[in-house]
């Protein structure tokens, strides 16, 4: 049980908490439940006053009942008019804000085979009543964000406390985010063959836009997303693994945004099905996609992953061609993450580092198959490492909350999510143990282990 702070919540303005906080503690409730229990009080007229005639009613709650450590059952904890806690607590943060109407397509996804739905893993996101408009805020008193490295394994262990709830809490309530958005472009008759899954859409305000051809005005379309970063604004272009179709639009979007990194966290090929077409040439000659040739240079294959090298130029400016690196993650399954934190933490300080020796980097581009779980992953954890190298903090759900912000679903499971905080606490592990290990105590102090 997570133990229930009178001061943090009255420095909020909430002021019943000398009445609640002992009742909420008898009942052993969770920091989340006891603030969306504070919240319904304060804000259930503020909420029926913005013309929503009554909260939700509950039913069955979407993710599954969890057993906590000493065997007894949590039971959910509801309002009064049988909602759940944590549904209007959603509803009170999102009052202001219009409910969106769920469009043609998103009732027909999932009905025609692989391409309608995609979802890597078991823990998968699917979609929820629109009532539930759960956003970050829900988790402000149990997540410091940022913060110091040093407290981050504490923060973890207390995350990972009765089977992980709070965690998965943390998790559920990012499910949401962004997700009012529109996606008015991908939804077009004509570019919908260029999306490899029905649910996996750009939203429009982040979408990247490639230059219009003459004989297709829908020609500046392409599954691919800006992504903020560390360094500036659009550090990252999230996108799909091309299909056969789109491969000329991926190239030519490489070549209009200043490209010079692709990182790829997928197999062409997985468990007999294909996640992402080969979109370059397996030797040396030149191909040309579309206005844009390449030419393979280098492969240096190793154990985990593949280094490309590309030359690439666009047929109306041969003289002035580009470098291009390739860095290809070949052991992340479909299904679930790599089986060591050490492995991604080296790739991804890998692409790091090129990136920065680089004198003009540019854009990265990183793509999967759908260009949301594993890329989504990659990309906070980079940013994340960053974080911890120049300023020792780690903020992991703020990361994940921004990415969604600019593309849906990004890092999809709860596994991946889990994965990341895994990584941060093995990379601070081994910093410890390097400092203890260049003091002058510790081959005396190692003794007595």
């Amino acid at each position: 049980m997570v133990e229930l702070d009178d001061t943090l919540l009255w420095s909020i303005g909430l002021v019943e908490t000398q009445t609640l906080a002992p009742k909420c503690r008898a009942e052993g409730l969770s920091l989340l439940t006891s603030f969306a229990m504070l919240m319904v009080r304060r804000q259930l007229p503020s909420y029926m006053e913005h013309g929503l005639s009554e909260f939700p009613k509950g039913g069955k709650r979407n993710e599954k009942q969890r057993q906590p450590i000493n065997g007894t059952k949590k039971r959910p904890h509801r309002g009064s008019n049988g909602c759940h806690l944590s549904d209007v607590y959603g509803a009170c943060c999102n009052r202001h804000s219009a409910l969106p109407k769920e469009s043609p397509q998103d009732s027909r996804a999932g009905k025609s085979g692989d391409k309608d739905m995609h979802v890597e893993g078991s823990s998968q996101h699917t979609d929820v009543p629109r009532h539930k408009k759960m956003i970050s805020h829900c988790f402000s008193l149990s997540h410091t964000s940022p913060l110091p490295a040093a407290s981050f394994e504490s923060h973890l262990s207390k995350l990972q406390a009765d089977s992980s709830f709070l965690l998965s809490e943390e998790f559920e309530a990012l499910r949401d985010v962004g997700r009012n958005q529109s996606q008015s472009a991908a939804r077009l008759p004509a570019n919908r063959s260029k999306n490899r899954y029905n649910n996996i859409l750009p939203y429009d305000s982040t979408r990247v836009r490639l230059s219009s051809l003459e004989s297709d005005p829908c020609s500046d379309y392409i599954n691919a997303n800006y992504i903020p970063g560390n360094n500036f604004r659009w550090e990252y272009i999230a996108t799909q693994g091309p299909l056969p179709g789109t491969k000329d639009e991926f190239w030519r979007m490489v070549w209009e945004q200043n490209v010079h990194s692709v990182v790829m966290v997928t197999q062409c090929v997985e468990r007999g099905m294909v996640k992402c077409d080969r979109y370059w040439p397996s030797d040396g000659e030149p191909l040309c996609y579309g206005d844009v040739v390449v030419q393979l240079l280098s492969e240096k294959v190793l154990p985990e992953w593949t280094i490309r090298d590309f030359k690439i130029s666009c047929e109306s400016q041969l003289r002035y061609p580009r470098m291009l690196r390739q860095f290809h993650y070949t052991i992340w399954p479909d299904h679930g993450v790599p089986e060591t934190t050490h492995s991604l933490v080296q790739f991804v300080r890998t692409v790091r580092d090129d990136i920065n020796r680089t004198t003009s980097p540019g854009v990265t581009v990183v793509h999967c198959s759908a260009g949301v779980g594993r890329t989504g992953t990659f990309i906070v954890l980079d940013r994340v490492l960053q974080q911890l190298d120049r300023k020792s903090i780690v903020d992991i759900h703020g990361c994940v909350l921004d990415l969604r912000l600019h593309r849906s679903y990004m890092v999809q499971t709860e596994c991946q999510y889990t994965y990341i905080h895994q990584c941060v606490r093995d990379v601070l592990r081994a910093r410890k143990l390097s400092c203890e290990r260049d003091n002058p105590l510790f081959p005396i102090y190692n003794s007595f282990v």
